[in-house]
């Protein structure tokens, strides 16, 4: 097993809700920053996802990410939203030119099972020839359960389809973890841990982030079943802090909580 960071491990960082009106930082981390905190950690992987997209950058900044790779010794697992042909298309040449194994994306909720499975086997042989895996993430969607997503696998029926597990978000379609484990364990890479605690206010039931090891997430149980799987899987802890006060403040909790949760699931894979 192999542990990483992503672009939502420093959501607040990167600057990742300022659509909705929170203030940035003074100085937004780039994929390159990242890259670097990476190596801080001691991690040698940093996946990218729709927050921090590498279609947006400069060939320019692009070869300099290329090269800083190759500096720290970090490497990069590229990521996008979607299953259009062309952005899929165009994020295996990311793939291809960052080394990375993988293209993870996320299905949108309204389509159906065929109609998923038709635009997959469209680019399916480029991804074969590339021998890079396209990995589907858990969303969340009510029209996309694990079982869906199941199905799906089993139809493709390829080693290069996949599924990046996350940890929470399924609960937004009231599905529970354990179900949607028993689903889709054969076919898991890569996995997001966000655990979180449960608290209840006047008529409200809610999810709240917490470190990874400090919430209800049950770790133990999960890495035991990915371990009977004998794949060699990706490890990433998502931070889902809420503001707290001041982005100054937001932001060093962030750090904390990050180097908590790398250090908690670094302990457990010894």
């Amino acid at each position: 097993m192999q542990l990483g960071i992503n672009t939502f491990t420093f959501p607040w960082a990167i600057g990742s809700f300022r659509s909705r009106g929170y203030p940035p930082p003074k100085k937004l981390l780039s994929t390159k920053d990242l890259l670097m905190k990476a190596k801080e950690l001691g991690v040698n992987l940093v996946q990218t996802a729709q927050n921090l997209q590498l279609h947006e950058m400069t060939d320019r900044d692009l070869n300099e990410l290329l090269k800083t790779t190759y500096d720290t010794g970090v490497r990069i697992e590229v990521g996008t939203l979607g299953i259009n042909t062309n952005n899929l298309l165009k994020y295996l040449e990311f793939a291809k030119m960052f080394h990375s194994r993988t293209v993870r994306t996320v299905i949108p909720g309204n389509d159906s099972e065929e109609q998923i499975i038709d635009q997959i086997k469209r680019i399916l042989p480029s991804f074969v020839n590339a021998r890079v895996s396209l990995v589907l993430e858990n969303y969340g969607h009510r029209e996309q359960p694990s079982k869906k997503l199941a199905n799906i696998m089993k139809k493709l029926d390829s080693p290069y389809v996949g599924i990046n597990l996350d940890t929470a978000n399924s609960y937004r379609s009231l599905e529970p973890l354990e179900q949607v484990v028993k689903n889709l364990a054969p076919y898991i890479i890569i996995v997001h841990f966000k655990d979180f605690a449960i608290e209840q206010s006047v008529g409200e039931i809610r999810l709240v982030g917490r470190p990874v090891g400090e919430g209800f997430l049950n770790v133990d149980w999960l890495l035991d079943i990915l371990e009977k799987e004998k794949k060699d899987l990706v490890l990433i802890p998502e931070i889902n802090l809420p503001f707290c006060i001041t982005i100054e403040n937001t932001l060093l909790i962030e750090e904390l909580w990050a180097k908590k949760s790398i250090q908690f699931l670094r302990d457990k894979i010894k």
